[in-house]
């Protein structure tokens, strides 16, 4: 899904059928930065505006790193 008319897109985007809710993942190869929270947060509420409706729940967001800071 192309965000906002750049080539940004979304890692991968599921349905929890229990939760019924959308879960929004990104794949990070490098390790976690600040950054990538506000990131998520704006595929999130991009999600909630064109995808969600009244009937699902909170969209979820996850983030998996490849690397780790221990500080």
């Amino acid at each position: 899904m192309p965000i906002e008319g750049t080539e940004e897109y979304i890692d991968l985007l599921f349905y929890h059928l229990n939760l019924h809710c959308y879960v929004v993942v990104e794949v990070k190869v490098k390790e976690f930065k600040s950054r990538d929270i506000g990131q998520i947060g704006t595929y999130i509420n991009i999600v909630d505006d064109i995808v969600r409706t009244d009937a699902d729940g909170k969209t979820i967001g996850l983030i998996i790193c490849k690397e780790k800071n221990n500080e």
